[in-house]
């Protein structure tokens, strides 16, 4: 930005317009009260210049009311937590992600789930290709995707991806490549360890039988068979009563932090975030657009706005 700019952009201010025509002589003495002492300020071609540190709350007007520091640096909202319905049995809503692209997915899928579950009655994936193909579409059960560009939206799944990532880069530190042959012994391991949580193995509460180990490290537990079907009945219980309580904390936690942007009135000058590949120096926003109606319609020719400043942010 030039110096003839940055005034111009100065000149909007009124507190900055003030201070310039105070300094410039154009004014016997400041119309209203200056933000700091009149000595701290001075112009230098034409621009006003703070010689120390602006106070906090007008660098956050200023920077709020700059079109190009909005398009480079402006912050999302944080919409409330909305979280998916707990299933009532067993295997019925299924989420799944990738860690790897070899081969073909829904083969891959079919051979190590559906020929020892069946099919789920529900699926939920993210927006990949790969997930969205023709062959997928013609299977008989429900199928619904994440929100694009959030991950968040399948968390369960990805930090277990996360702990199944660490544990593959133990075993195959010396050849990464050969990460799948770890594999059956890695789901074997967290299938039959005692989650924290609930107190069970995750292999019990599926198919109601303990995994045994008869030699060395041992999470062997001894069951009455006359009780082992009503011990099934409590542990499922107890899993989802935790389930329930952790949704529920991990939501209080996340709304904590949730930061809405709307709603917003008709004709409202907002920002849209550009979404996929930017660059390394590419604006994070486009804009400004006027909101119509919970649609965008975006102005081609940004810099044709007169009213950059009226812009109320990012949606």
């Amino acid at each position: 930005m030039t110096a003839v700019q940055m005034r111009e952009h100065q000149l909007q201010d009124p507190k900055c317009e003030d201070l310039l025509g105070w300094l410039e002589g154009h004014r016997a003495v400041p119309g209203k009260r200056p933000p700091a002492a009149l000595s701290s300020f001075e112009v230098e071609e034409g621009v006003l210049y703070y010689l120390r540190t602006f106070p906090d709350g007008l660098v956050r007007e200023y920077v709020a009311s700059c079109h190009v520091c909005q398009q480079c640096k402006g912050v999302a909202g944080r919409a409330p937590m909305e979280g998916h319905p707990l299933p009532e049995a067993q295997l019925v809503r299924v989420s799944a992600d990738l860690m790897d692209l070899r081969g073909r997915v829904l083969q891959a899928f079919v051979d190590h789930y559906v020929t020892l579950f069946g099919p789920p009655d529900h699926l939920h994936t993210d927006n990949g290709l790969e997930f969205s193909s023709d062959e997928w579409r013609s299977l008989t059960m429900a199928h619904s995707f994440i929100v694009a560009y959030h991950p968040q939206s399948n968390g369960v799944v990805e930090r277990t991806n996360r702990t199944v990532k660490d544990a593959l880069s133990a075993l195959a530190w010396q050849a990464p490549s050969q990460w799948p042959t770890h594999l059956p012994a890695v789901r074997l391991a967290l299938n039959s360890a005692i989650h924290r949580a609930v107190g069970d193995q995750p292999l019990y509460l599926l198919m109601g039988r303990m995994a045994l180990f008869g030699k060395g490290l041992t999470n062997r537990q001894t069951v009455d068979p006359d009780l082992i079907l009503g011990r099934l009945a409590d542990a499922r219980r107890l899993a989802v009563e935790v389930s329930r309580k952790m949704h529920e904390t991990n939501k209080a936690q996340y709304d904590r932090a949730a930061r809405t942007s709307g709603p917003y009135e008709e004709g409202t000058l907002v920002l849209r975030k550009v979404l996929g590949n930017r660059g390394p120096l590419g604006d994070r926003w486009l804009g400004p657009a006027v909101y119509r109606s919970g649609w965008v319609l975006f102005v081609m020719m940004f810099w044709t706005c007169d009213h950059p400043s009226r812009c109320q942010g990012p949606c």
